[in-house]
C-alpha cells in the first residue's frame, strides 16, 4: 500500500525528531503503538461480526433447503440450484409467447440433405 524506501524513512525519522523532540519521542511512539493495537482489535472484532453474519445467512439457506426436502419439494430445490434468478424460465416463457409452430419430423420438406447423400461413403481401408 505505502511504498517507502530507505531515504523516505530516514527523512521522516529526521523530521519527527526535530518536530517532536528526542525527549517526547518514546512516549509518542508508545501512544502510536497503543492506537495501532486498538485499531487492530477493532478490525478483528469487525471481521468476526461479518463472519458471523455470513454464517447465519448460510444457515438460513440450509434451513430453507432442509424444509423443502422435508416437504418433498425436490423440484423447487433443483430449480433454485440450476436457475436461481429465473433467467432460463423467463427465456422459455418469451419463446412460448412467439407462438412458433414446431417442425413436423415426418415432413421431407424441412430436411436439408447434401446433394451427394444418396451415394455410398468412400472410407479408406487399411491394406495388409
Amino acid at each position: 500500500m505505502f511504498d517507502f524506501g530507505a531515504w523516505e524513512l530516514a527523512l521522516i525519522a529526521v523530521v519527527v525528531i526535530f518536530v517532536i523532540g528526542p525527549k517526547e519521542l518514546p512516549a509518542t511512539l508508545r501512544a502510536l503503538g497503543l492506537a495501532m493495537r486498538k485499531l487492530h482489535n477493532l478490525s478483528v472484532i469487525f471481521r468476526a461480526h461479518v463472519d458471523d453474519m455470513v454464517r447465519e445467512a448460510e444457515l438460513d439457506e440450509l434451513r430453507k433447503t432442509a424444509s423443502h426436502m422435508r416437504n418433498g419439494n425436490y423440484g423447487k430445490i433443483v430449480e433454485d440450484t440450476v436457475d436461481p434468478d429465473n433467467e432460463i424460465r423467463d427465456a422459455f416463457d418469451d419463446v412460448r409467447d412467439f407462438d412458433i409452430p414446431a417442425p413436423d419430423p415426418h415432413s421431407a420438406e424441412d430436411i436439408m440433405l447434401p446433394k451427394d447423400a444418396d451415394k455410398p461413403l468412400n472410407v479408406p481401408r487399411d491394406e495388409p
